[in-house]
């Protein structure tokens, strides 16, 4: 079990709920991406259909939810941080939210908050960057520019992709790594704050 070595206080239990809503849609993005890789070729397609407007609705559906239960599951890891008795935390309690929306800033800053929640949950203070989280921004951008670039067609109130077979291909792989390493990052994360608020006061 991790011990919170360097912490002083018990931890707030509040971060697995909104993990299990954060998991829920990693994990959702992360089966819908696959199907994009199984169906890559089909989805190359104007026709309008059911299928095709529903598979396109829950992809712009699972982006939105994914993001904002990530966000909320971000604050109030970086909370939880500052609760248990961390110190020294470089980014504010607001810029988990603030840095998304701030152009130029969410390039990069956003990666950083969740390094810094990473690693300090982890103890990893020799690894600023853990490789991981490095991972999952890159495959994440990747698959955010992919994303925005689908060209959008409305037939008949049937909104469907039209893109090239091969981007397809490489937008849903892409996004199949960026959901799994997300998944990883919140299930391990919340672990280990589950194990500081179950763990033993020390008596002394």
């Amino acid at each position: 079990m991790t011990e919170p070595a360097e912490h002083t206080a018990q931890p707030r239990t509040r971060l697995t709920d909104p993990a299990g809503l954060c998991l829920l849609g990693l994990g959702s993005m992360a089966v819908l991406n696959f199907f994009t890789v199984m169906f890559s070729g089909a989805l190359d397609d104007y026709q309008p259909g059911l299928v095709h407007t529903l598979f396109a609705w829950l992809l712009i559906v699972g982006w939105l939810y994914t993001a904002v239960t990530f966000i909320l599951w971000l604050y109030l890891a970086r909370e939880n941080l500052e609760d248990n008795g961390a110190d020294g935390l470089r980014w504010k309690p607001v810029q988990p939210v603030v840095s998304w929306f701030t152009p130029v800033a969410n390039l990069w800053v956003p990666m950083l908050v969740v390094a810094e929640v990473y690693y300090r949950s982890d103890k990893l203070g020799n690894e600023p960057l853990p490789k991981k989280v490095a991972g999952w921004w890159a495959t994440f951008v990747i698959s955010l520019i992919l994303f925005a670039f689908h060209e959008f067609a409305v037939v008949n109130a049937s909104v469907l992709f039209h893109y090239e077979p091969w981007l397809n291909l490489v937008y849903g792989a892409v996004g199949c790594v960026a959901a799994g390493l997300g998944f990883h990052i919140v299930s391990h994360v919340t672990e280990i704050h589950q194990q500081w608020a179950t763990a033993e006061p020390d008596a002394g």
